[in-house]
């Protein structure tokens, strides 16, 4: 039988771990309390998601996590986007089931903590383009092999068979299935589009 914890839900609830304190998250909130009240009192995160939306007509996901990517000690957000805008639904096929569309993509955004106020930088880059997953960008940084150093993986739910996208700050780890992806080192990780 399930259970039922709340009211309220969301089809984008993240957890992450950053600052050295688990954070729940959805876009432009955050549930300081999850535990204990779960929706019930949420911290608005001061970043409109429009500044990035309003870019594309159609987008399905929109995860938001916490990371301090650039060293600083304060909380940036790390952002993906999953946008339908080339890929269509119904009208994808003409009359002789030929597909006439794109395809999905899967974008991650960085909006830095500058001084207390949240700024997008754009889109993250992996060898010099932007990292597109292709559909529902989940992006996750954190010290994946604990030898100190942070990386990010912008995998989605078909990794395992098609692979991901990992930097790191003193290295990188691309799979060889994503061809534009290329060693990323040091400060390079904070290249943007």
């Amino acid at each position: 039988m399930p259970v039922k914890v709340s009211d309220e839900g969301s089809n984008m609830l993240r957890t992450c771990e950053a600052g050295g304190k688990r954070h729940i998250l959805t876009p432009e909130k955050e549930y300081p309390d999850f535990f204990k009240s779960y929706f019930a009192e949420p911290k608005e995160i001061p970043f409109d998601e429009n500044e990035i939306l309003a870019n594309y007509k159609n987008h399905r996901s929109n995860a938001w996590s916490y990371a301090d990517w650039d060293g600083d000690g304060d909380l940036d957000l790390v952002i993906g986007i999953g946008i339908w805008d080339d890929y269509g639904w119904d009208n994808a096929y003409d009359s002789l089931g030929n597909r006439k569309n794109g395809p999905l993509h899967g974008y991650v955004y960085l909006i830095e903590d500058d001084g207390g106020r949240y700024v997008n930088r754009g889109r993250v880059l992996a060898g010099g383009n932007p990292i597109d997953v292709y559909g529902a960008p989940n992006p996750c940084v954190a010290d994946f092999d604990g030898d100190g150093t942070w990386m990010s993986s912008a995998g989605i739910s078909w990794m395992a068979s098609h692979g991901s996208i990992m930097l790191g700050r003193e290295k990188s780890l691309c799979s060889q299935k994503v061809g534009y992806c290329k060693t990323v080192k040091g400060k390079s990780r904070r290249t943007l589009k």
